[in-house]
């Protein structure tokens, strides 16, 4: 087959493994890959991109045996790759090739998109696997073949059939009261006849009666308990996946499944204005199900499942009054249970939703090794007196700046973004008088850090006024928003958010700052030098 060389660079190393890309090799059959599953062998994504219109760049994010994919913990590959089109000589004048080699030990979850569509969405995988891909924007087509391709289509064919089936489904509004809603007189008939005669979804206004949800929710929660969905199990049965990769996507499914129950049920228990009465049907109801649900014995315990598990940790939690730790420490048992509490620490640690001594004690209740180490090696990265992780910020002139270059003055970093309701309250409420304090300090310096997605954004976000003043250094995470390295490295999730950092480059604070200007202050004044 014809040669055809691979142009491209790296546009970021990823934080924690190494993304490994290969350039000007040939790309002719499917890369060589190991016989046997979970062998610590890299996984291979390659194929081509034809886009709708040039762009920057495009992103790999793989999740190694992950614990919580929102918090990214314990840890994600991010790789951004900036690539030079094709050439007509070459055979492809309009597309992207790429390969790309992935660290991985034992299992986890792929996702390659780039700013404007994602191509493949947490496939789980395992070391060794070998997917390639071809996109075609144009006409909005992605194609998977190569040793793992039946794999990738099933999943996505999956995903697809499922938007489908909620597509399908009326789109359901909550409320208390529609009449606030249509204010005008005769505006809400015009609803209704606008929902007899529209082609789109149609929109039930659902006013809360949470005796009648909870009955709606029953009858949805005995279908569940049934199992899968005739469309997902014929899927499965007729697909020439093996059987073990089979196994993955219906625990997968299910598990997604029951995650949504349990969401769906603790927003029901907001709704409810007597909450003791529901409380009593809900615990004989969850009671039935225990006794009927069938026990999701995984292969290995996936992302998706331990979401499920820990939903329903943080429901009985609330049904039983416990806290999530002690329904976890009750429902679950051995592996399951310390990665469950693992989880609670990475999810909650760095918002400061949970006490020190929790913390001790939560540490202490996981017995595995060597997730209590990763679990210790997280929570040293916030303890004051640790140095502060050194990475790079664009600054307004465009220059790379190191947090370092402020090293001799006590740092206060706000992070923010344009359009955050958030941030500009925080700014305007809380740091606003920290900044009438400190603005002209010779020994303290303020450090504006915006997520916008593009420098447009960054520059209106400055010029508003909301989110910081010209006392402030602006600094800029790029492209990488919150996954820029810093974010990761920090689990930071969640904007605004703000650290203290000491003249000698020590985390002062990196945790629960807080609402309370006088606070910031006093522990500001307390770090500065006589």
């Amino acid at each position: 087959m014809k040669k055809r060389t691979i142009f491209f660079f790296l546009g970021l190393l990823c934080l924690l493994g190494r993304v490994e890309i290969l350039a000007g090799q040939e790309v002719a059959n499917h890369p060589k890959v190991p016989s046997e599953r979970m062998e610590g062998a890299p996984v291979v994504v390659y194929g081509e991109i034809r886009p709708r219109m040039p762009f920057e760049h495009f992103t790999i994010k793989y999740w190694e045996t992950p614990l919580d994919l929102v918090s990214n913990s314990p840890q994600l590959h991010f790789q951004k790759i900036k690539a030079k089109s094709g050439s007509l000589k070459k055979g492809n004048p309009y597309s992207y090739y790429f390969e790309v080699h992935i660290p991985a030990e034992s299992y986890g979850y792929l996702t390659i998109g780039n700013e404007h569509v994602t191509f493949l969405d947490h496939l789980p995988v395992l070391a060794g696997d070998s997917l390639k891909i071809q996109v075609n924007e144009l006409f909005g087509r992605t194609i998977f073949s190569g040793p793992q391709g039946d794999y990738a289509q099933l999943h996505a064919s999956l995903q697809i059939a499922k938007d489908r089936e909620l597509f399908d489904r009326e789109t359901v509004v909550h409320t208390r009261d529609y009449t606030n809603m249509f204010p005008q007189e005769g505006e809400y008939q015009e609803f209704l006849k606008a929902q007899d005669k529209g082609f789109g979804r149609k929109v039930k206004l659902w006013l809360i009666d949470t005796e009648e949800y909870f009955l709606n929710q029953k009858e949805e929660n005995h279908k569940l308990l049934k199992g899968l969905p005739q469309y997902v199990t014929e899927a499965i049965e007729a697909s020439s996946v093996d059987p073990f990769r089979k196994q993955i996507l219906r625990d997968d499914y299910l598990s997604r499944e029951w995650w949504s129950h349990y969401q769906l049920w603790q927003s029901l228990l907001r709704y409810a204005e007597n909450q003791d009465t529901l409380l009593s049907d809900m615990r004989e109801f969850e009671e039935e199900i225990l006794r009927q649900q069938d026990t999701i014995s995984p292969i290995f315990i996936s992302s998706f499942q331990l979401d499920y598990f820990f939903e329903k940790a943080r429901f009985h939690a609330h049904l039983y009054d416990h806290s999530v730790a002690e329904a976890i420490s009750l429902l679950y048992k051995g592996d399951i249970k310390d990665k469950l509490l693992a989880k609670y620490l990475f999810r909650n640690y760095t918002g400061a939703t949970i006490t020190d001594a929790e913390t001790t004690k939560i540490i202490e209740s996981i017995q595995d090794p060597l997730l209590k180490s990763q679990v210790n090696d997280y929570i040293m990265k916030f303890e004051p007196g640790s140095l502060l992780a050194e990475f790079n910020f664009e600054n307004r002139s465009g220059s790379q700046v190191e947090i370092a270059h402020y090293e001799g003055k006590l740092v206060l970093i706000n992070s923010w973004f344009t359009g955050c309701s958030a941030s500009s309250s925080f700014y305007q409420n809380i740091l606003k008088q920290v900044e009438d304090k400190y603005a002209h300090h010779p020994k303290v310096a303020l450090l504006s850090i915006s997520i916008d997605p593009s420098k447009e954004a960054w520059d209106n976000g400055v010029k508003s006024g909301k989110y910081s003043s010209e006392d402030w250094d602006e600094l800029y995470s790029g492209t990488d928003r919150d996954k820029h390295p810093f974010f990761l490295h920090y689990g930071i999730q969640d904007f605004p958010r703000q650290m203290i950092i000491g003249p000698d480059g020590r985390i002062i604070k990196a945790r629960g700052i807080g609402w309370d200007p006088i606070q910031i202050i006093k522990v500001i004044d307390q770090a500065l030098p006589n």
